[in-house]
């Protein structure tokens, strides 16, 4: 054994994912994972309208302080 065959790798070896395909899909795991997705979406609408919304209202106030990055106040 030669010294660069010796210890830790120095990259990754590559990783393939496979899907395993089925004749019968599981109907109650696909239907939680679409309705998980479509709360996030839903989420990140609401927020969006909401952030929209607060940034339309607040134009005519006064611009908050910036921060001071770590720097004595």
């Amino acid at each position: 054994m030669s010294k660069k065959e010796r210890g830790r790798p120095m990259c990754s070896h590559q990783v393939h994912v496979i899907p395993e395909y089925r004749e019968i899909p599981d109907m109650e795991k696909l239907g939680k994972a679409l309705i998980a997705i479509a709360a996030s979406i839903a989420e990140k609408k609401k927020a969006e309208t909401a952030s929209s919304a607060v940034n339309t209202t607040d134009s005519k106030a006064v611009p908050a302080a910036q921060p001071t990055e770590g720097r004595a106040a």
